[in-house]
């Protein structure tokens, strides 16, 4: 009988000792191994920078160029002026080129627009304003007698050579007419364009235009006309007479000046003008005219001629009025409207000019 309880009793006792065993026995340590798949082979890194390198390319791709003027004003005597020369462009990396047109605007001023545009298809545009001035920042100094003074206007001393001045862009204009001087010595040697011109021979300006004006004086005082010289030389001219006064006149400005651009203002009709009883038609003023467009054809002079001229088929005496005292009150000299009304169609008639040599 306890042999069976005792065979009953040892299974369950293997049991239980083959059970504690696998409790109390120590665990073991098993390191990890890492996966294969997760480690980096020298392909992969390649193929990773590869990639970085694409992303930086697409980005430089997607960079729309930056487009910069340096002046927002550019004043030039330079039709050919190179436009994009003003501009500061960036492309980045993808390259590009960049273009400007121009839209005329007014007289002299063009609005120039300018496009970059780059390899990647993307755009930028940006515009700025050209001056094309032939005066900017030139200086120019007028000769003649009271009418380039200014004799008529409230201050005696305002004339188109201050209009041109404060209205447009030179550096210096220098007003030297003188009253009642004239072309010839006749008359009065002491009031000689000519030697006004040799007054300012000292001048520390190398002027860029010279605008002469005179010859009515010398048809009011009765000024011989004369006959004009076969040459250039400055003794063969008689300063007495109104061709010859002439030649010395711009004999002495050509000499001085020869790089200049040089101008001649003929005066504009005067027909109700009298003095000393004395009263001049049509024909007189022509005759003396006449002597001076055929002196400044022979000195290759441009000349704007307010007494026979005309602008867009108007007149020069119709848009001054000469007829009128409107602009002329006392029947010779301009006002201060008159001035301002003259001055635009001179400062026009200057930018044509030539550098005499």
């Amino acid at each position: 009988m306890y042999m069976k309880r005792f065979l009953v009793i040892i299974p369950i006792i293997l049991v239980i000792v083959v059970s504690l065993f696998f409790i109390l026995k120590p665990k073991e340590t098993i390191e990890e191994q890492p996966n294969n798949s997760t480690i980096p082979s020298k392909e992969n890194i390649n193929n990773d920078k590869e990639d970085k390198t694409d992303n930086n390319n697409n980005k430089n791709d997607d960079e729309i160029p930056t487009i910069e003027v340096k002046e927002a004003l550019v004043h030039t005597d330079d039709i050919n002026y190179d436009k994009e020369s003003n501009l500061t462009v960036s492309f980045g990396k993808s390259g590009g080129k960049v273009s400007c047109s121009d839209n005329k605007l007014i007289i002299g001023k063009n609005d120039i627009v300018c496009e970059a545009i780059g390899n990647n298809g993307l755009k930028s545009s940006i515009s700025y304003i050209i001056n094309y001035s032939l005066t900017y920042n030139k200086t120019a100094i007028f000769f003649g007698d009271s009418i380039t003074a200014g004799f008529g206007s409230k201050s005696r001393h305002y004339s188109w050579v201050n209009y041109l001045a404060n209205n447009y862009d030179f550096l210096k204009c220098v007003n030297a007419g003188i009253t009642d001087y004239r072309l010839s010595t006749y008359d009065d040697p002491n009031k000689w364009l000519s030697t006004q011109v040799q007054n300012h021979y000292n001048d520390n300006i190398n002027y860029d235009y010279i605008i002469m004006q005179g010859g009515v004086n010398d048809l009011i005082y009765d000024t011989p006309i004369g006959q004009l010289s076969n040459g250039f030389d400055l003794t063969n001219f008689d300063k007495n007479t109104l061709y010859g006064g002439l030649e010395t006149y711009l004999y002495y400005v050509t000499n001085k000046w020869p790089k200049a651009k040089i101008g001649y203002i003929i005066t504009y009709y005067t027909p109700n003008y009298t003095e000393r009883n004395l009263k001049w038609n049509y024909t007189d003023y022509k005759k003396y005219n006449d002597a001076i467009k055929n002196t400044l054809n022979k000195w290759n002079i441009t000349y704007l001629d307010l007494f026979d001229g005309t602008y867009n088929n108007e007149s020069y005496s119709d848009i001054l009025k000469v007829e009128t005292k409107t602009y002329l009150p006392d029947g010779l000299h301009l006002n201060d409207n008159g001035y301002n009304l003259i001055s635009p169609y001179i400062y026009e008639w200057l930018e044509s000019l030539k550098q005499f040599k």
